[in-house]
């Protein structure tokens, strides 16, 4: 992978559980790392399926170097922009990028 295709900084976000005696479970969104990541915008469409359910759309793709903890449970943050993981591709299997497909959704979403 070129370094140059590298040009955004992102925060790799993980949920963190806490719970408190008096106000019972809860938590937030903890960054355990930030990282180099190449991103491009995709075309999007908002579909309704059947009972008023949304269909997850792709919004954005993401290309950074490997990482074996980078999975659906993480999240990026890229600026003020939360992107929720939907794919994550090892390309050619061999361990070097990543690509992964997002959806962009509001911070309280």
């Amino acid at each position: 992978m070129r370094a140059g295709k590298l040009r955004e900084r992102v925060s790799l976000e993980r949920w963190s559980a806490t719970s408190d005696p008096r106000w019972g479970a809860g938590g937030g969104w903890v960054t355990f790392d930030t990282v180099w990541a190449g991103i491009a915008p995709r075309a999007a469409t908002e579909v309704i399926e059947a009972k008023s359910q949304q269909q997850t759309q792709i919004t954005h793709d993401v290309v950074m170097r490997y990482r074996p903890d980078v999975d659906g449970t993480v999240r990026l943050r890229w600026g003020s922009r939360v992107l929720e993981i939907v794919s994550v591709l090892d390309v050619e299997a061999r361990g070097r990028e990543l690509n992964i497909e997002v959806v962009e959704r509001p911070e309280n979403g």
